[in-house]
């Protein structure tokens, strides 16, 4: 039912509000299936060039890929592009460096016995 202020007049057109699709900042790692791998693409200022750095935070794959010859080149290209190469066996899977620092550290720590020992002055 209209309002009193409705008749005679012709029904105004709502206007539709579409929604941008964004990309997303997150992406499934191939390696363990986690939703966990991290794209980030740098331009180093000296050499003039645009490397990807892609990296899972789950299982600590690690991969760099040059983009100097793409200026278009975009996260989800990167993406792709990875996931080519991953599954067509042309890249060779490197792990982070760091757990495995970490993980040397921690055994370390456990054959001393728990606590740090003191150190005098």
């Amino acid at each position: 039912m209209r309002g009193r202020g409705d008749v005679g007049r012709r029904r105004r057109r709502r206007k539709v509000i579409r929604r941008v699709p964004r990309l997303p900042t997150m992406f499934q790692c191939p390696h363990c299936g986690a939703q966990a791998l991290l794209i980030d693409i740098r331009t180093d200022r000296r050499s003039k060039k645009r490397i990807a750095q892609i990296r899972c935070g789950s299982c600590g794959l690690h991969y760099e890929m040059d983009l100097t010859d793409n200026p278009i080149a975009d996260k989800a290209w990167v993406y792709g592009k990875f996931i080519d190469l991953y599954y067509a066996g042309e890249i060779k899977v490197e792990e982070a460096e760091e757990e495995e620092k970490e993980v040397e550290e921690s055994e370390e720590g456990e054959e001393g016995g728990g606590l740090p020992e003191e150190e005098e002055w």
